[in-house]
C-alpha cells in the first residue's frame, strides 16, 4: 500500500511540475485559417516557386545537358552521355526532380483549395492569385509528363488520396491546358513581383504545350498574343560578353523575360548548376568562373560535330564555351554560359 501511495505522489508531482510544457504553443498556421490576406496569398505563390530551387534546379538541367548531343557528362554523370540508362546516383537525381515538382504541386493544390474562401480578398484578386498558382501547377506537370510520361494527377480534389494511380499522358495534358487557359484569362496583366507569372507567362507556356501536342495553329495564336502585347524586346548585344546583360548573376530581370525561375547569388541559396559547370581554376575576364570553385560535371570538345560546325561569327559561341584543360586534354570546353565569380557557396 505504501508503494502505491508513493507512486501516486510522484505522478501528481510530475504532472504539476510539467504543466507549463504541456501547454500548446503552435509554431505553424493551419491552412484553414491562413489564406485570407494579400500577404498570405503572396506567400502561397512563393511557396511552390521555392520548391523548384531544391532538387529540380540542379538535377533537371544537369541530366538534360548530359543527354544532349553537344555535351558530355563527367564522373558520376558520364553514364548519361553513354545512354546506359540511369545508374543508382542518377536515379536519385531523377527522384529529386520528381519530388521537387510534386512538392510544388502540393503547395499549389493547398492554396487553390483555400483561396476561394479568403475573407479579405476581392473576387478579382482571388482569381489573379489562382491564375498564378494554376500556371505554376501546369508548369510542374509539363515538366513531369515530358520527363516521366504518365504519372499521378494530384489536384486540390484528390490531394489527400494516398494510393493514387497514374493518369494517362492525354489526361495530364488536358489538365495542363485547362490550368493555363484559366491563368491566361485571370492572371495578373503584369508580374506582381520579379519572378512571379502573369497572363503572358501562361500564353507563352500554352504556345509551348500546343507545340508539344502538334497543335500548331493554337500555338501560333497564343504566341502571337504575347508578341502583340509589345511587353518584351530583345536586349541588344555587340560582343559576346554583352550576353551578361541577360544571363549575368547580378541581373534581376530584362526586357526579354516572360517568366524565369529565380535564384539569388547574394545569399547561400543560389544555383548549384553554376558550380556544376565550372572548374576551380577556370577564369573569365581574370575572375573565377564560379567564386565557390566548381565540379566541372559537364563539358564538350572541339571535335564534337555540333561544336565544330558552330559558326565562330555567332557571338553566342564564344560566350557559351571556355577552352580549358582540366585533365582530359587541351581540346575540352567548359560550358561557360553561367558565370558567377562572386558565388558565396557551392549552391551559388
Amino acid at each position: 500500500m505504501k508503494r502505491i501511495l508513493f507512486l501516486m505522489v510522484v505522478v501528481a508531482t510530475f504532472f504539476a511540475s510539467c504543466s507549463d510544457w504541456l501547454e500548446e504553443h503552435p509554431k505553424a498556421v493551419a491552412a484553414e485559417t491562413f489564406y485570407n490576406t494579400e500577404e498570405e496569398a503572396n506567400a502561397a505563390v512563393l511557396a511552390p516557386l521555392a520548391k523548384f530551387r531544391s532538387g529540380f534546379a540542379m538535377s533537371y538541367p544537369g541530366l538534360l545537358e548530359c543527354f544532349a548531343d553537344y555535351a558530355y557528362g563527367r564522373g558520376s554523370w558520364e553514364a548519361n552521355s553513354d545512354y546506359e540508362g540511369l545508374n543508382t546516383q542518377n536515379q536519385t537525381r531523377a527522384n529529386m526532380v520528381w519530388a521537387s515538382l510534386y512538392k510544388a504541386i502540393r503547395d499549389c493544390n493547398i492554396a487553390i483549395s483555400r483561396l476561394p474562401e479568403a475573407s479579405e480578398l476581392s473576387e478579382t484578386s482571388k482569381a489573379a492569385y489562382l491564375g498564378e498558382l494554376r500556371f505554376i501547377r501546369a508548369l510542374s506537370y509539363f515538366y513531369l509528363v515530358r520527363s516521366f510520361g504518365s504519372c499521378p494527377l494530384r489536384t486540390e480534389e484528390n490531394m489527400a488520396d494516398y494510393n493514387l494511380g497514374k493518369s494517362s499522358v492525354e489526361d495530364i495534358y488536358t489538365y495542363i491546358v485547362n490550368d493555363l487557359l484559366y491563368a491566361a484569362e485571370n492572371g495578373p496583366d503584369k508580374a506582381r513581383l520579379v519572378g512571379t507569372p502573369c497572363k503572358n507567362s501562361a500564353r507563352s507556356l500554352l504556345a509551348q504545350v500546343y507545340l508539344q501536342l502538334e497543335k500548331y495553329q493554337e500555338a501560333a495564336t497564343y504566341a502571337k498574343q504575347v508578341i502583340d502585347s509589345n511587353a518584351y524586346s530583345l536586349v541588344p548585344v555587340s560582343s559576346s560578353r554583352d550576353f551578361e546583360k541577360i544571363f549575368g548573376a547580378g541581373v534581376v530581370n530584362t526586357t526579354e523575360e516572360i517568366f524565369y525561375l529565380k535564384q539569388d547569388n547574394a545569399t547561400k541559396n543560389g544555383w548549384e548548376f553554376v558550380m556544376f559547370c565550372a572548374h576551380p581554376s577556370a577564369l573569365i575576364n581574370g575572375k573565377p568562373m564560379c567564386g565557390a570553385g566548381g565540379w566541372y560535371g559537364l563539358y564538350t570538345t572541339t571535335e564534337n560535330q555540333m561544336i565544330a560546325e558552330w559558326d565562330v561569327k555567332d557571338l553566342r559561341k564564344d560566350y557559351n564555351l571556355l577552352l580549358h584543360d582540366f585533365g582530359l586534354g587541351d581540346n575540352t570546353y567548359l560550358m561557360a554560359k553561367f558565370y558567377d565569380p562572386d558565388a558565396l557557396s557551392s549552391s551559388g
